[in-house]
């Protein structure tokens, strides 16, 4: 559902640095790396600022979009 993982990847990153960055534990950066919880508001806006992308590129990929072009589409 994220583009954590592409972003943190991107930047050569592990997953303890960018938790211990935003001061949050490995776990929960974890889980909002595979999407199994959603960062509320405020952790959105700071793993975007994090990142230097927008709050918007999170969420909309074309992963997320191609089930429902696939199923009505084809």
């Amino acid at each position: 559902m994220f583009r954590l993982k592409e972003l943190r990847e991107s930047r050569g990153l592990s997953k303890a640095t960018i938790a211990s960055d935003l001061n949050i534990s490995r776990q929960s950066y974890g889980y909002y790396e595979s999407g199994e919880r959603s960062p509320n508001l405020d952790m959105l806006i700071t793993l975007a600022d994090y990142f230097e992308v927008s709050t918007d590129y999170h969420y909309f990929t074309l992963t997320w979009i191609s089930p429902f072009i696939i199923f009505f589409f084809f």
